[in-house]
C-alpha cells in the first residue's frame, strides 16, 4: 500500500476525498491530513507519505511554497495538485517545480482522481523496483513534456470556455498546436439516447477520455493543426487552424470520419457542433460559443447529428408565428387536458401532448431548456392525479415516478416523445390500479346525488352518465356492479319511496303526487306502484287513515 497525505484547508474537500474513494481497493491508504503547508511538511517528516494531494491556496503556507520545499527534501515524493479553474498561472509554476498531475476540485469526479492515482501508482512501482529512494529510470525530456503539456492545455481551455475575456496566446510553457490565423471550433458530446443502448463504449474513465482525444487528433491532424481537450465528462473541444482551401464540406466530412472512427474503435456515439471561421486568438469565446450553440440543435436533429452554427436558428416564438403557431406557453389546451384526465380518457390526454411535440419539432426553433420547462408542466397533471389516488413518490421495487430528473436528462425531442409515451402508460396503469373501487364508488355517489336533485324531472341513464363523465353503457354496467341493481330500478325505487312519503304525510291527490315524483302519466304511475307494492296508491294511503280521513 502506498501512503497518501491530504493537504487542504477546506474540511468539506478533505471529507469528500476520504469518503468517496475506496483507497485500499486501488493500492493506497490515507495516512494523514493537514490544513496548511506547514502542517503538511511536518506530517511528511513524521509519516513519510508516498503521495500528497495538496490545495494551492492555504493559510500560513500555500501550496506552491509547500511543493517547492517538499520536493527539495524528498525528490521522489509524488504530488497531485487540487486545483480550481482560475489557477492556471499557479498551476504552471507547480509543474515547473515537478508535480505529477492535477485534479479539478469543482468537478469532483472520483473516477478522474482514481485514474490519476493509478498512473502515480505505476511510477511508484517503478521506483520501488529500482530500490527504495532510488531515482526513477531516465526519461527523455520531450517525454516528460508531453503529459505536462496535456494537463496545462486542458486546464487552459477549461478556463477559456468559461471566461469571455480569455484570449489564446503563444509563448511560455504552454505550447498550442494551432497558430494565429483563422480557426473553427468543434464541440463534441457523447450521446445518451433514451430507450437505446447505443452508447456503450468499450472503455471507461481516463482510458475512454484519452482514446477519444487521440482519435479526434488523428482524424483532424492529418488535414490541419488541431488542439483537442476534454472540457467535462463526455464533452470535448477541438480547435482547428484552417486555410484558404477549407470549406464547410471539409468540416462535415472530417466530422463524419470522427463519428465513424469513434463508433468503430470505441463503440462511442457522438454529436458535433461546428462554429464559423474566425481568428480564435482574438475571439476564442465567440468561436467556442458558436460551436456549443450549434451542438444544441442536437435536441431537434437527434443523436449522432452534425450541425453548423450558420444553420442554427433558435428564434423561438418568432419562428412559431411565422409558421402560424402561437407561443410555446399557449401550445397546450390545459382545460381539455384536465377534462381528459378527469374522465379517464388517458389516450386523448396522451395524444394532446404528443401533438404539441410534433408542432415543436416542425418549428424547431425553441431552446431545449425552454421546451423542457413547459413539457414538465404538461407532465405534472399526470403526477398530480396519481398522487390524488394515494400514489407515493416511489413505485414498488424503488422505481421513482417523479419526472423532473428524468426530463432533465433527455437529450433530444425524440427522446422526450418516447419517454412521455412510456411514462404516461406507466402512470395510467398505476392510476387505474389505485382507483379501483375508490373511483367507482365516487361516481356512484355522484349519480345518486343527481337523482336526489332531479327525480321529479324527466331524466334518463344517458343524462346521468353524461353528468358524471362516463359512457352510458359503461355507467350502466358500473352502477349494477357497485349497487346490485340497475339504474332504472334504483330510480323507480327512489321515486316510489318519495311517493309513499307523500301518500302518508300529505293531503295531495294521486295525480299531484304522481307528477311530483316524476310521472306525468298517472295511469302509468298507478301501474308501477301496484307492480312494486302489490297495491294501488289509494290502497296504500288507506292504511294510514284515521277515522276515514286522510292524514
Amino acid at each position: 500500500m502506498y501512503k497518501v497525505l491530504i493537504a487542504d484547508d477546506e474540511m468539506i474537500v478533505r471529507v469528500g476525498l476520504k469518503s468517496f474513494i475506496e483507497w485500499e481497493q486501488f493500492g493506497f491508504t490515507l495516512c494523514g491530513e493537514a490544513g496548511n503547508g506547514e502542517e503538511a511538511l511536518a506530517l511528511c517528516e513524521q509519516l513519510a507519505p508516498d503521495v500528497v494531494l495538496t490545495d494551492m491556496r492555504m493559510p500560513k503556507m500555500g501550496g506552491l511554497a509547500f511543493i517547492e520545499q517538499a520536493l527539495k527534501r524528498w525528490p521522489d515524493l509524488k504530488i497531485v495538485v487540487l486545483s480550481c479553474v482560475n489557477e492556471f498561472d499557479v498551476l504552471q509554476q507547480a509543474f515547473r517545480f515537478g508535480v505529477n498531475d492535477y485534479f479539478l476540485k469543482l468537478s469532483f469526479n472520483p473516477d478522474n482522481l482514481i485514474g490519476i492515482l493509478e498512473k502515480v501508482g505505476k511510477e511508484l512501482d517503478q521506483l520501488r523496483a529500482a530500490g527504495k529512494g532510488a531515482a526513477a529510470p531516465a526519461v527523455q525530456a520531450e517525454e516528460l513534456l508531453q503529459p505536462e503539456q496535456a494537463v496545462l492545455k486542458e486546464h487552459f481551455y477549461r478556463i477559456a470556455v468559461r471566461d469571455k475575456h480569455q484570449t489564446l496566446k503563444l509563448g511560455g510553457r504552454l505550447k498550442l498546436r494551432i497558430a494565429p490565423g483563422e480557426h473553427i471550433a468543434m464541440a463534441i458530446r457523447g450521446d445518451h439516447p433514451y430507450r437505446l443502448d447505443k452508447n456503450d463504449p468499450k472503455l471507461r474513465g481516463h482510458l475512454l477520455k484519452y482514446s477519444v482525444i487521440n482519435i479526434v487528433e488523428e482524424v483532424l491532424g492529418r488535414e490541419v493543426a488541431t488542439d483537442v481537450v476534454e472540457l467535462d465528462e463526455d464533452e470535448y473541444l477541438a480547435v482547428c487552424a484552417v486555410g484558404d482551401g477549407w470549406s464547410d464540406e471539409s468540416a462535415f466530412l472530417l466530422a463524419k470520419e470522427i463519428q465513424h472512427s469513434l463508433l468503430l474503435f470505441l463503440n462511442y456515439s457522438v454529436s458535433i457542433g461546428i462554429g464559423e471561421r474566425m481568428n480564435m486568438f482574438q475571439h476564442f469565446y465567440a468561436g467556442y460559443s458558436q460551436s456549443a450553440s450549434a451542438l444544441e440543435q442536437k435536441f431537434y436533429r437527434g443523436h449522432g447529428s452534425i450541425q453548423f452554427y450558420s444553420d442554427s436558428d433558435l428564434t423561438g416564438d418568432d419562428a412559431a408565428a411565422d409558421n402560424g403557431l402561437g407561443p410555446l406557453s399557449a401550445m397546450l389546451d390545459e382545460k381539455a387536458m384536465a377534462v381528459y384526465l378527469d374522465s379517464f380518457s388517458f389516450e386523448k390526454a396522451r395524444i394532446t401532448v404528443l401533438e404539441c411535440i410534433e408542432r415543436i419539432k416542425a418549428v424547431g426553433a425553441w431552446p431545449a431548456e425552454d421546451v423542457k420547462s413547459y413539457f414538465t408542466e404538461w407532465v405534472i397533471p399526470w403526477l398530480r392525479m396519481y398522487k390524488s389516488y394515494g400514489g407515493s413518490a416511489k413505485e414498488p421495487h424503488d422505481r421513482s415516478v417523479s419526472p423532473f430528473e428524468q426530463i432533465h436528462s433527455l437529450e433530444t425531442l425524440e427522446d422526450m416523445r418516447n419517454w412521455y409515451i412510456d411514462y404516461t402508460i406507466r402512470m395510467e396503469e398505476l392510476i387505474r390500479q389505485l382507483s379501483k373501487g375508490l373511483r367507482s364508488r365516487e361516481e356512484i355517489k355522484k349519480a345518486k346525488r343527481y337523482v336526489e336533485r332531479h327525480y321529479a324531472d324527466e331524466i334518463s341513464i344517458v343524462d346521468v352518465a353524461q353528468h358524471i363523465g362516463l359512457n352510458s353503457t359503461y355507467f350502466s354496467h358500473l352502477f349494477k356492479k357497485e349497487t346490485g341493481e340497475g339504474f332504472s330500478e334504483f330510480l323507480t325505487h327512489y321515486r316510489l319511496t318519495k311517493a309513499q312519503l307523500l301518500l302518508r304525510d300529505s293531503s295531495k291527490n294521486i295525480t299531484e303526487i304522481s307528477e311530483e315524483v316524476g310521472y306525468n302519466d298517472v295511469a302509468y304511475f298507478r301501474k308501477i306502484f301496484r307492480g312494486q307494492l302489490q297495491m294501488t296508491p289509494s290502497e296504500y294511503r288507506a292504511q294510514f287513515t284515521r277515522h276515514g280521513s286522510a292524514i
